[in-house]
């Protein structure tokens, strides 16, 4: 199975298949789908079946924290912490859940979710540093956000080392490796990639739409393969008038809509299964939310304000484990950043309003995360750039300036290293990726199998930092 597969999400599975699924019962889950597999059936449920058999044995490895580790985890670092907050924080849906062969059991990035999607509970923390490490990220911004504001424009320099391995017990020596590992491709914003060094690798792409070095090599130990980099990130600020908002550019031989350089729009109109889907329920969604409005920045807006606040941010499972991203988070109004980006995107694309994927790193001056976002066009515009994540994190701290500065503008602590969804890497790999749709910490596949995520070392370090002015 590989990315070209991905498409079968979209199948619906058969019935015992999802009895079993919705308990937990991942074992006799993929016990059922192999004896199905043993029988004649259509080609299309043959690739479904398969693709669901690697959805159970992730579910399985995602979920195995019970209750009751939970609870001790959060009493261990939140002052006065109850199981019955826990309970509350349940139903509120800000905390991921599943039954696991009947009981409760949480995803492994609970405690970071809870706290991040829980601003009052950040005071609670009893480690000191802990707490300050926490409440340190809105300053950046909210500092950021007024220097651009004033300036109109800023810029960032910075030096990044990225390595990535086998985890030891899955090294295998004197045997390949085909190794991909993310870098900054070049946009209007994203300048004057240097590398300054990397282990001896077969090929570049920094054009996109997914950047990366890649290697092949077969070592005796378990050496990483290495990049060493520089580039420039700048920021501009946009003040947005719906007023002067223009109809699309149509080419003139095609009619289809171009944006300011000719190129067509049209592939950031369209569905990509399995995730950016017109289903029925986005439809009305779309619909509801926009209402009359026939602006196209006014209705991107309107779906801006809606995932910033009523979709609570949580961490979430590996994006490949399910089947329709967007209508998850519109259902059960709850997602990462590249799930509400989704949202948004598909929201959009509904509306006639061309969005796309943006991804990669979000950066401090001493650290660096993985991160997604968005971009979506408007005349005179062109390409806006909008967050719904760090506009939900203003909303839920009661900061209506900065949710308001993440439609339509960004800050200058970014990594782009995607900017499409589920597009195929340079060389492409063989087997399914840990992430199909984009490229953060970096892919790791021997010629007869992949490495999953827990059995890959990846380690992004912020080497230096500084801004920079031009």
């Amino acid at each position: 199975m590989n990315l070209k597969n991905i498409p079968c999400l979209a199948y619906n599975l058969p019935q015992d298949i999802l009895c079993l699924k919705y308990n937990g019962d991942f074992e006799q889950e993929i016990e059922l789908i192999d004896a199905l597999l043993k029988r004649a059936l259509p080609q299309p449920l043959v690739e479904r079946l398969q693709m669901e058999k690697l959805l159970a044995e992730g579910m399985m490895k995602d979920y195995e924290t019970s209750f009751d580790e939970a609870l001790a985890k959060f009493e261990e670092h939140i002052e006065g912490f109850t199981a019955e907050e826990l309970k509350s924080y349940m139903i509120q849906g800000v905390i991921d859940w599943r039954y696991r062969r009947g009981q409760i059991a949480f995803q492994d990035a609970f405690y970071s979710s809870l706290l991040i999607n829980t601003p009052a509970l950040k005071q609670r923390l009893k480690d000191p540093d802990e707490k300050a490490r926490q409440l340190a990220k809105s300053t950046l911004l909210d500092d950021n956000m007024r220097i651009i504001k004033e300036k109109g424009r800023r810029g960032y320099r910075y030096h990044i080392r990225h390595t990535l391995s086998p985890r030891d017990n899955y090294f295998r020596p004197n045997q390949f490796q085909h190794v991909h590992i993310p870098l900054p491709i070049e946009t209007e914003w994203q300048k004057n990639f240097k590398l300054i060094a990397a282990s001896d690798y077969k090929c570049i792409n920094t054009k996109g739409p997914q950047g990366t070095i890649y290697f092949e090599t077969a070592p005796e130990t378990n050496e990483p393969c290495f990049v060493e980099y520089t580039y420039e990130c700048w920021s501009e600020y946009k003040k947005l008038d719906n007023a002067v908002v223009e109809p699309l550019k149509l080419d003139v031989k095609t009619r289809q809509p171009i944006d300011h350089d000719g190129n067509s729009l049209v592939p950031n109109l369209l569905e990509e299964l399995p995730h950016i889907w017109f289903t029925p329920y986005l439809r009305d969604l779309a619909a509801s939310l926009a209402g009359n409005e026939t602006n196209p920045l006014a209705k991107a807006r309107k779906y801006y304000d809606f995932i910033t606040k009523n979709v609570r941010y949580t961490y979430m499972r590996d994006y490949f484990l399910y089947e329709n991203i967007p209508e998850f988070a519109a259902l059960n109004l709850r997602g990462d950043c590249g799930v509400q980006g989704l949202l948004f995107i598909t929201l959009c694309r509904l509306s006639g309003i061309p969005a796309r994927w943006a991804s990669g790193f979000c950066l401090t001056p001493t650290s660096v995360g993985s991160h997604d976002w968005t971009q979506f066009y408007v005349e005179p515009y062109g390409w806006l750039f909008c967050d719904p994540s760090y506009g939900g994190g203003a909303f839920r701290s009661g900061n209506e300036e900065r949710r308001d500065y993440y439609f339509g503008n960004l800050d200058c602590f970014r990594l782009t290293a995607n900017h499409e969804f589920q597009a195929e890497f340079v060389p492409a790999k063989k087997f399914m990726r840990i992430d199909p749709y984009d490229s953060q910490s970096g892919e790791i596949e021997y010629d007869d199998a992949p490495l999953l995520s827990g059995e890959i070392q990846s380690k992004r370090t912020m080497v230096e930092s500084e801004e920079i002015s031009g």
